[in-house]
């Protein structure tokens, strides 16, 4: 009866350290989005952008980052800097987006 106790408490405390090593190494691996202008939105969010074509719009965009089954969506508002995400081929031919 004594090593069946032992047993347990062994196999409790092993429990307890992986669920804590597990847990604070997810805030480690946060998702960081692609630009301070971006923010989370649900994949339902995204989905339904991609159906009506608006994942890149003259005034926003709509990003996808991580790996699949792994993924962050993010709606991203008009910044400076989104000129830099349009590819070169994307841009009209005066230079401006």
């Amino acid at each position: 009866m004594r090593k069946i106790l032992v047993a347990l408490i062994g196999v409790w405390t092993c429990a307890i350290g992986l669920m804590l090593i597990a847990f604070s190494s997810a805030s480690v691996n946060a998702r960081q989005p692609p630009s301070e202008a971006c923010v989370a939105v649900s994949k339902q969010e995204y989905d339904s952008a991609d159906r009506q074509m608006l994942l890149r719009t003259r005034f926003s965009m709509y990003a996808r980052t991580g790996q699949l089954g792994r993924r962050s969506y993010w709606y991203c508002h008009p910044h400076s800097s989104m000129s830099s995400w349009i590819a070169e081929s994307d841009r009209p031919a005066t230079g401006r987006v």
